[in-house]
């Protein structure tokens, strides 16, 4: 005999609460699982950014230290380049100087022009119209100055005249002293 009029349910161990509670918990831990991946491959990739960035960064660095040293030798260089025109300016004034003051009658053979000396061979009919003219000129140029005259079998003189600067006399005086 039956006392109820409804059909007894079979009942399963766990609730349906439960059921839905697990659920909601297994699809956060999923969640989080998911999120937690995706952080790691993200921190991942940051750090081979960083390294990169790093390596990168070494690599400017000695690019630049290439930079500053090129610059440096590119402002040694332009400094050595104004002396040099400088130099070739002040050389150009005195050549200028000197021939502007031979005077017709003498005769060059030869110039050899060097910084700091200056070898001049040729031809004068007179003496004194390279010493009154063209000595006077190079003993106020050069320290040194020293001319020898020729007698020519057909009248006037050849000349040899070797001037040395002033710098270039004290340079040979330093090497004597120091080779003493």
């Amino acid at each position: 005999m039956k006392v109820s009029f409804t059909a007894p349910r079979k009942k399963s161990l766990i609730s349906r609460w439960f059921k839905i509670w697990l659920s909601v918990i297994i699809i956060i831990e999923l969640i989080v699982l998911m999120i937690n991946v995706m952080l790691k491959s993200q921190a991942e990739a940051y750090e081979e950014r960083i390294k990169t960035n790093f390596i990168r960064k070494d690599r400017l660095e000695k690019q630049l230290k290439e930079l500053y040293k090129r610059e440096r030798l590119m402002k040694r260089e332009a400094s050595l380049a104004r002396k040099m025109r400088n130099s070739n300016t002040k050389l150009r004034n005195k050549i200028q100087r000197i021939f502007e003051l031979v005077p017709k009658e003498v005769i060059f053979k030869k110039v050899i022009w060097s910084s700091d000396s200056l070898l001049l061979e040729g031809y004068t009919p007179k003496k004194t119209d390279f010493n009154f003219v063209l000595q006077t000129e190079l003993d106020q140029l050069y320290g040194v100055s020293k001319t020898v005259f020729f007698r020519r079998k057909n009248g006037g003189f050849n000349f040899s005249s070797k001037n040395i600067s002033k710098e270039r006399q004290v340079k040979n005086k330093l090497k004597q002293i120091d080779g003493k």
